[in-house]
């Protein structure tokens, strides 16, 4: 299927809107005209995830967070070991499956005492209020985030994020600043880097605000303006003198046709 859609894209799109740099370079595709158009939140969840306030020190309890599908290239089974790892903290693991396959899982993979496994979750606003801190953990060689909404949503909440090195979703983050980039294998580096961030109060109150105020970056207006950048040259020069439009009794023919691909 990807190589079908890539193919008609290229030969018949004139223009082509890449969700990340990742799937641009990845994709490679010839066309002339390509932009970078990051995907935006919602306004509605920015409202209500601004609603919370933001730490000025690190929560307690302290929470991590996961959201994915129950896929072991998702890192399900990294997530497994580091909640076993770290039994000080507790752990959420919100699987985008249902609560029979969530059950079946469970019975199959024994979970430690401090990591509560959810099925599909519509909202997950309560998720991110409890939360710490929201991981990614996808194998960057199995599986590479084009995007990462789950992630951007969290820093939209002031939560530090830590995400694979590789991808869209390292676009979102800002390593070092609203969170880390580390491969989800690398427990040693992941139990360090969580350590930090409960024990170290300023500095997790530091990056929980740079979070907050990288998402704003991705927000509906900032997505705009990008679309309107995007197709400036389709739009109408002001001043310009208006073409009256064809009486309905004089027959037209469309001369030229414009295709536009969004990957």
């Amino acid at each position: 299927m990807r190589r079908l859609l890539c193919g008609v894209a290229q030969h018949t799109a004139q223009q082509l809107l890449c969700v990340s740099e990742h799937v641009r370079t990845t994709l490679a595709l010839p066309n002339s005209q390509q932009q970078v158009v990051h995907n935006a939140l919602p306004a509605s969840f920015i409202e209500q995830a601004n609603r919370a306030s933001l730490p000025y020190a690190s929560p307690q309890p302290f929470v991590v967070l996961m959201a994915c599908s129950l896929r072991d290239y998702k890192g399900v089974p990294e997530f497994f070991a580091l909640a076993r790892s770290l039994p000080e903290m507790s752990f959420e693991l919100v699987l985008n499956a249902s609560a029979e396959a969530v059950a079946t899982y469970a019975s199959q993979h024994l979970a430690p005492a401090n990591l509560t496994l959810f099925s599909a979750a519509h909202n997950m606003h309560p998720h991110y209020q409890r939360a710490a801190v929201v991981v990614n953990l996808s194998r960057p060689d199995e599986w590479v985030e084009t995007f990462g909404m789950t992630i951007l949503e969290a820093m939209a909440y002031g939560r530090p994020v830590i995400v694979p090195p590789v991808g869209g979703v390292a676009e979102v983050n800002v390593h070092a600043h609203t969170g880390f980039a580390i491969d989800g294998r690398n427990l040693p580096a992941l139990q360090t880097i969580l350590r930090l961030l409960q024990h170290n109060g300023p500095l997790y109150a530091r990056m929980a605000a740079a979070a907050r105020l990288r998402a704003d970056a991705f927000s509906p207006a900032r997505f705009a303006e990008q679309l309107v950048g995007a197709f400036r040259h389709l739009l109408p020069v002001a001043g310009a003198p208006s073409i009256a439009a064809p009486s309905p009794a004089t027959p037209t023919s469309v001369t030229q046709h414009q295709t536009l691909a969004s990957v």
